[in-house]
């Protein structure tokens, strides 16, 4: 869900739920959908977070990485170290 940073504080859809995050293009209100697909494109496993979680969040939960095998890609917000190694 996606609301212009100028009516954050008016939204009242899934308020109490949804919460501010920032990306790269900005503030924004909402969630964040995080989307695992193999090389046919077919979705292997999703979790939806809240705005302002970490987007590194999803991948300390071993149920959802179950189906992952080969190589993980993502972008620079899912960068760590430790899980780079660990796949």
């Amino acid at each position: 869900m996606f609301v212009n940073n100028k009516r954050i504080s008016r939204n009242k859809v899934f308020k109490g739920i949804a919460n501010v995050g920032k990306s790269t293009m900005g503030w924004f209100y909402g969630f964040k959908l995080h989307i695992i697909i193999n090389d046919r494109g077919e979705i292997l496993n999703f979790r939806i977070t809240r705005a302002n979680e970490d987007d590194r969040t999803p991948l300390k939960n071993e149920r959802f990485l179950t189906k992952i095998f080969g190589k993980l890609f993502g972008d620079k917000g899912y960068k760590q170290k430790f899980k780079k190694k660990s796949l």
